[in-house]
Formats: C-alpha cells, structure tokens, sequence
C-alpha cells in the first residue's frame, strides 16, 4: 500500500471513529418504529365531524401525527362518522387525490392514522380504488407492569421503573406521553401501573394523585390506567 493511500485510510477510520459514538447516542431507541422524518411543510389533512361528536384531544393528536408525517401527495381526511367502524376499528380508503381514514370513534381514527403511516413507512399503501379495514379483535388490550412504588420491578430484567414516584404528580417526564404514543401506536389502549402483588399505599391519597397525573397524560391517546390494590388497604391506609 502506497503512503498516501495508508494515509487516507488512516483519515477516515479516525473519522468514523469520532462519528460513530455521536450517531449511537442520536438514536435512543424511545421512538421505536416512530422513526418517522418530519415534514418541512405541513401535510394537508381535514378533520370531517359529524354534529354528534366533538372535537377531542385525540381527535387532535390523529390529525397532528398525520400532518407532520404524512408525505404522501393525497389529502388525507378523517372522517367521525356513525356508520363506520366502530369498537376502535377503521377504514382506510385511498382515491385519486385522497386518503380517507373513517371511524366511529376518535381512538379508531387514532389508530387508523398510526396504521396510514406504518403502511407509508413501509411501502406497503393500498392501491388506488382500494379499502382496507381493520377492526380488534379484544375490547381491552392491556400493558400489565411489576413496577413497584420504589422504582424497582419484580423480575425486572430490564432495569428500573419508568414511573418517577418521588417527582410525581407535580414534574412529568416526557418518557410518559412517549409511552402513550408508542402504545397507541399499536392499538394498546390499557396499561396496570403497579405489581400485582400490590402494597397498600397505592391507595393513598398521595399516590391516587401521583397516578391521576399519569391517566390525564394518558387518556387523550386512548389508554385508560388500572391500578392492582392490595386487600388489605382499607385497614392499613383508611384505618
């Protein structure tokens, strides 16, 4: 090998090596397959409601993922509608020109708007002219945690509790409303805080309002909280 050649091999190994740990550290792991590029201008995307309905925070969040992520040149409209699908099922309709997302709940367009961008992240849209539809087959779809109110995890292979006890209700670690999204994102919709062999404290009034703030975090991506309770509680905690 001639002296230049060494030279420049020698440049760009030391170059990877200073870029390589600054390219680890950029990917987390927190976004799962919501690796998605954000756009630079926002996608067009209507919100249809019918007169029964309101507008709900979930509503809002279905049609802010799809305005930021969407790349597709079709307008996208979600669409509340009685006769859709309903138990948080969709529909996904692709015409010239648009995308039609119809549901007949906001959790269904939710997850419709999670199913229109994996489909885009994958390559995998339906052709024009066709409808897909999806519709779940368990009412409740449940997240069950081991975590204890000290942070650690009954078989906790994977380290410590994600729910900061001590900080909560007043400091809210964004990891929580990442959590939300990330399930929502697969059409989980409920999720147990706590170990199953519960203590008593998890009735407290201190921690009734610790997990009250991770419910209102949770509640507008379709996630309702269960909380395991220990049988002895009312002695122990009401006296």
């Amino acid at each position: 090998m001639s002296l230049m050649k060494e030279l420049t091999l020698r440049i760009v190994i030391i170059i990877m090596a200073v870029l390589t740990p600054s390219l680890m550290r950029g990917e987390d792991g927190h976004s799962l397959w919501l690796r998605m590029e954000r756009n630079t201008e926002k996608a067009d995307v209507e919100l249809q409601i019918e007169k029964r309905y309101k507008k709900t925070p979930t509503l809002r969040i279905a049609q802010n993922e799809l305005t930021y992520y969407w790349h597709g040149s079709r307008v996208v409209k979600l669409q509340l509608s009685a006769d859709a699908p309903g138990r948080d099922g969709f529909s996904i309709a692709v015409r010239e020109g648009e995308v039609t997302l119809r549901s007949a709940s906001d959790r269904g367009l939710l997850y419709g708007a999670y199913a229109l961008l994996r489909m885009q992240e994958t390559g995998n849209l339906p052709s024009v002219g066709q409808t897909v539809s999806e519709s779940p087959s368990y009412d409740v779809r449940i997240l069950n945690h081991w975590d204890n109110p000290n942070g650690t995890i009954e078989r906790g292979y994977s380290g410590r509790s994600i729910w900061k006890w001590d900080e909560l209700p007043k400091t809210l670690s964004p990891i929580y409303e990442e959590y939300a999204r990330a399930n929502a994102s697969i059409g989980i919709n409920a999720t147990v805080l706590n170990n199953v062999n519960a203590k008593p404290m998890m009735l407290s009034d201190e921690m009734v309002r610790k997990w009250t703030a991770l419910a209102n975090v949770f509640r507008p991506y379709g996630i309702r909280v269960y909380v395991s309770v220990n049988f002895a509680s009312p002695k122990v905690v009401g006296g």
